[in-house]
């Protein structure tokens, strides 16, 4: 405190004086302090001092900066990281030049750090993702940013396997900024947004709570939103009313002429989606509350960015979730109600209430008509292999069992 009042009334000719002797140990206190009062309060003497020196002193804080990020010492990048983002704060970098130089060559030390543990750690990882988090707040065409920025959302999937959430949560709000201020010509590219949709949807995959899945949400609003998810085309529904989403390969063009790749993944992921909107995972557990509203405010995004044409092709799959939620015979959590409540008001809204309630009668049909199924394959594979029917109902039971003990621990939380 005393630092900072000291900095804040002295003379601009004494504060450059003694510049130097104060820049080093706010650098250091900024990364290493483990009291959080002071380390904001150094920051904020840290923006002070960078804002009231002279112009030759901010020039050669930032050449030290930059030295330091491109050093092999992961102490010094941090220190780089964190000097950097104090100077942006305090507007001794804001020129078009900085940030392209800024960005590329965090761009190439990020790129290292994936491909060698060594050269990384997590509060690195957390410095360096808050950085690019504020600079590409800015949108920008030029080249090397384009290119920075396809490398950076190439990484995301590296990025968000990191088991550590600060990390996972400032990955989702670079890959955020990158998605709402990149140019057009990225977001013609349907392959990495397919990419990109598997990583958020693997992520909805884990035990995730409500905080992450509000951070989730906000790229993936992002992603249907700038991508041009409507020129996909979708398979129409087989008669015998099996209707798992896939892509129309007959049709192999948009609108405007270009060529659509194929797009398995999106659409795997998508049915994913689905089961976790409809209380279900893929691990062979019910998904949790924080997941199936996830996978339904997902699901909802989709329906808001979807053509009304398109939409269609979408529909009887999108109820289905809906269906679960309306039939379940256990407790709904209200959360999940609200939203798929929501969900049929925005369907209503953009098709009519009656093209909603065919889909909506399909979605039934299909559903009772895969119950049935699995209860006839269960009934004969207890005469044809009663063995591996009775391993199946171990299994079953002991999936059951660790259920109850998952709900009676957090009920006890």
């Amino acid at each position: 405190e005393l630092i900072l009042s000291v900095l804040r009334k002295f003379p601009e000719d004494i504060i450059q004086d003694l510049g130097e002797m104060f820049l080093f140990p706010l650098v250091l206190r900024v990364c290493n302090d483990e009291s959080t009062k002071c380390k904001a309060l150094a920051a904020d003497a840290l923006v002070v001092l960078l804002s009231r020196s002279k112009e030759e002193f901010r020039r050669n804080a930032y050449g030290l900066s930059l030295q330091w990020l491109r050093s092999e010492r992961i102490a010094l990048k941090a220190a780089g990281c964190q000097l950097i983002l104090h100077m942006k704060k305090g507007g001794s970098v804001s020129s078009e030049r900085q940030n392209v130089q800024v960005t590329g060559i965090l761009t190439e030390q990020l790129k290292v750090s994936i491909l060698e543990e060594k050269n990384a750690t997590l509060k690195y990882l957390c410095f360096a993702l808050t950085l690019l988090e504020v600079i590409l707040q800015q949108r920008s065409e030029h080249e090397e940013v384009v290119r920075c920025q396809a490398a950076i959302l190439g990484m995301m999937e590296s990025l968000l396997l990191v088991p550590n959430v600060a990390v996972k949560t400032l990955g989702t709000k670079v890959m955020k900024n990158i998605l709402v201020n990149s140019c057009k010509r990225l977001h013609a590219d349907l392959d990495m947004f397919q990419r990109l949709f598997k990583v958020l949807v693997n992520q909805l995959q884990e035990d995730i709570n409500e905080t992450f899945g509000d951070d989730l949400i906000a790229p993936m609003a992002a992603l249907v939103k700038e991508f041009h998810i409507d020129s996909i085309p979708v398979r129409e529904s087989d008669k015998n009313n099996n209707f798992p989403l896939d892509q129309d390969l007959s049709s192999s063009a948009s609108p405007s002429g270009r060529e659509i790749p194929e797009l398995p993944d999106y659409f795997h992921s998508l049915r994913r989606v689905m089961s976790l909107a409809s209380g279900n995972t893929t691990m062979g557990r019910p998904a949790t509350r924080d997941q199936q509203s996830t996978a339904l405010r997902v699901v909802l995004l989709l329906v808001e960015s979807l053509s009304p044409d398109r939409l269609r092709e979408y529909l009887p799959s999108f109820m289905i979730p809906i269906y679960h939620v309306k039939e379940s015979k256990a407790a709904v959590d209200m959360r999940v109600q609200e939203l798929a409540n929501d969900l049929v008001d925005k369907l209503d809204g953009i098709m009519g209430n009656e093209t909603v309630a065919l889909a909506y009668n399909e979605a039934r049909k299909f559903v009772v008509s895969k119950r049935t199924e699995k209860r006839q394959s269960e009934k004969i594979q207890k005469l044809v292999d009663p063995e591996k029917a009775a391993r199946a109902s171990i299994k079953r039971n002991l999936k059951r069992k660790i259920s109850r003990k998952r709900k009676k621990a957090k009920s006890f939380m």
